[in-house]
């Protein structure tokens, strides 16, 4: 009988997070404090959204510019490999050059 009565019973609620104090019944109350809760949560959840998606978009562009393209670098390699072999066949040239001119002698 206790706990109906306390239904209609207007009470001095003081202030819990986001709700302030306030002259309430007990279901009013509650109905305020879940609301406010409800609008704190959906708040949070939409900031977790926009900074996941900053994150996203951060990390994309750090892999834009940071990243490995496969193909560049296998381009790259076949011009390194190609050099190092035309500077081979420059220093075996100069060798039997050399080689040439000490047995002219």
């Amino acid at each position: 009988m206790a706990l109906r009565g306390l239904q209609d019973q207007v009470i001095a609620f003081k202030a819990a997070g986001p709700v302030t104090a306030a002259n309430a019944t007990l279901s009013q109350y509650l109905g305020s404090f879940l609301g406010e809760t409800a609008i704190s949560a959906q708040a949070a959840e939409a900031g977790r959204i926009d900074a996941e998606a900053l994150r996203n978009d951060v990390i994309k562009r750090r892999d834009d510019f940071a990243g490995v393209n496969l193909d560049e670098e296998l381009a790259n390699l076949v011009v390194f490999q190609n050099s190092y072999s035309a500077a081979a066949r420059v220093l075996t040239a100069a060798r039997d050059i050399y080689d040439t001119l000490l047995n002219a002698i």
